[in-house]
This record gives C-alpha cells, sequence and structure tokens, in this order.
C-alpha cells in the first residue's frame, strides 16, 4: 500500500512542478506582452490574461507529448 501512494505521490509531483514551471512562464511571457505593448485594448489584455486562468486549470488534466525534432544522425565513412 505504501508502495503505491509512494509512487502516485512521486507522479503528483513530477504533474505539480511541470505545470508550476510551464504556468509561471507563460505568465512572465504575457505579463511581459502586456508591457511592451502598452496601447493594447483592455478587451486584449483581458482575454490575454483569462487565456492564462484557462491554461492554469486545465493544464494539470490535458497532456499533449510533443516529440522534440529528430536531428539527423552523422554517420562517419571510412576514407
Amino acid at each position: 500500500m505504501i508502495d503505491v501512494l509512494n509512487l502516485l505521490s512521486e507522479k503528483w509531483l513530477e504533474l505539480m512542478w511541470r505545470v508550476t514551471w510551464q504556468g509561471s512562464v507563460f505568465i512572465g511571457l504575457i505579463f511581459l506582452i502586456t508591457r511592451i505593448f502598452r496601447r493594447l485594448s483592455p478587451t486584449i489584455k483581458h482575454l490575454l490574461w483569462m487565456l492564462v486562468i484557462v491554461k492554469l486549470l486545465i493544464m494539470p488534466f490535458v497532456t499533449v507529448p510533443i516529440a522534440p525534432p529528430a536531428f539527423p544522425t552523422i554517420v562517419n565513412k571510412p576514407p
């Protein structure tokens, strides 16, 4: 039973770490956008912050794995 709880808590902690750092980066990005483009209408600023809220609420439940692009392998041919 303890092993199952340890495994679940480990997975939960990993998920919360990803949600926290990705959410922080997203919040920082939206903050910079709203500060750099000060002439944005209040409606657009509100929509951007609502997007942050939606992302933070949905992120722990919906995950989409994105594979990094495959790099070509370098083959060393003898001369």
